[in-house]
């Protein structure tokens, strides 16, 4: 089954395939609402594309698995980080903001 997410304010728009991440024990993530990040990267007060830039890097130094959290001020992240992650073919799992900082959890498929 999918599941999509949509915003009219950010233009922002996610599907997620349940099926899919249930078998890989991903829902459980998504449901408990527990994600603990083994990487933080802080990426605030840069503007786009350098907080996409940098995820890409960041990505590259966890295992396949493990799950980076990205933290930025740039709202144009809100639209790109999705659109990169469904690109990558990496899980886009959660997004959070509150006072101007955005929180992304990203875990490393590929």
């Amino acid at each position: 089954m999918k599941v999509g997410l949509a915003s009219e304010k950010t233009n922002f728009s996610f599907v997620f395939d349940l099926d899919k991440m249930e078998q890989e024990n991903l829902i459980i993530d998504l449901l408990t609402h527990e994600i603990k990040p083994d990487r933080v990267l802080d990426c605030r007060l840069l503007s786009c594309p350098i907080p996409i830039i940098c995820l890409r890097c960041g990505m590259k130094n966890i295992s396949v698995g493990q799950i980076l959290e990205l933290l930025v001020t740039d709202l144009e992240c809100i639209e790109y980080v999705p659109q990169w992650c469904n690109h990558t073919g990496n899980y886009f799992l959660e997004v959070t903001g509150k006072c101007g900082e955005t929180r992304f959890f990203i875990r490393r498929n590929k």
